[in-house]
């Protein structure tokens, strides 16, 4: 009788197992993942060590201005291209304005202070129609913006051909609904030589629902009149929410690289490969949950 017992009490612990396991969304590891794209770009997702350019002598700091009554909020540095960029199937040239948002992206034209992530592969962006990089868009803030402390600082290294601008939103905290979030760092390098672009992560962990861009738009997007957008490259777009879609960020040192442009553009859409995803321990997990999600790394 015990012994029969300790069968169906087993048999009924598997059954819970197999229940918890099927409830579970998996979610690629985003270290490991890669966004192969039709328009010429390889998104590849890596660990690797963040460097801060913040504060060297060959770096200049800019606060986010424009006239706006809380700049380091929604405000923006006004900077130009010091060389000719290739991006997706054109070359933007050297000279042409960059505007750099407090909230985490790059607009190639005219300045934007938009709050509101999209998804830039079903919806018109919020930054409007033009060349757009966007390694953290989400509403962030620069409390405390100072030379040496929160703000924006840009590098240039190399020589003519070979070239790397880099941007570093250093210090960095989530708005939060006014209240301090740990402070989050992230860089975004420019390369003249062969167009690629590089986005580096120290960390993206805020202790908020927006850890780990879980609420962000990240990836890169260039002028495009069709519906639904092309000339896209998106790595997520709040992928931590119910209506969320792509890849989360790496919690810290990780890096996502777009190599490979100019090619011809098919219509298709992006494809997502996930490298290794049989291996044990390198899944992620979004437990599902009726009030929260929660969310739960396997490496």
């Amino acid at each position: 009788m015990k012994r029969s017992l300790r069968f169906t009490l087993a048999v009924y612990g598997i059954f819970l197992l197999a229940s918890q396991l099927s409830a579970q969304t998996p979610i690629a590891d985003p270290y490991i993942t890669q966004v192969v794209s039709p328009y010429g770009y390889v998104a590849q997702g890596s660990p690797a060590p963040f460097t801060s350019i913040a504060g060297r002598p060959d770096t200049l700091y800019y606060q986010f201005g424009g006239g706006l009554a809380v700049p380091e909020d929604d405000g923006y540095a006004n900077l130009s291209l010091p060389f000719n960029f290739r991006f997706f199937n054109s070359t933007i040239p050297a000279g042409n304005p960059i505007f750099a948002s407090a909230n985490g992206f790059l607009v190639f034209g005219t300045t934007s202070t938009t709050v509101i992530p999209v998804n830039l592969m079903t919806e018109p962006a919020s930054f409007g129609n033009q060349p757009a990089i966007a390694p953290f868009f989400d509403d962030l803030i620069a409390r405390g913006m100072q030379m040496g402390g929160p703000g924006l600082y840009v590098q240039l290294t190399g020589t003519p051909g070979n070239q790397k601008m880099t941007f570093e939103w250093s210090a960095m905290q989530h708005y939060n609904n006014g209240k301090p979030s740990n402070l989050v760092s992230f860089q975004v390098s420019l390369n003249e030589s062969d167009g690629s672009i590089v986005f580096n992560y120290d960390n993206t962990v805020f202790g908020n629902t927006s850890d780990m861009g879980q609420l962000a738009t990240v990836g890169i997007r260039d002028t495009t009149f069709n519906n639904p957008p092309d000339n896209v490259v998106q790595w997520g777009f709040s992928p931590g929410s119910k209506n969320g879609e792509g890849i989360m960020l790496g919690a810290s040192n990780f890096q996502i690289s777009f190599g490979g442009a100019a090619v011809p553009e098919p219509a298709s859409l992006a494809m997502i490969s996930l490298a290794g995803i049989s291996m044990t321990g390198v899944m992620w997990y979004r437990r599902r949950k009726a009030k929260r999600t929660a969310v739960t790394a396997r490496r």
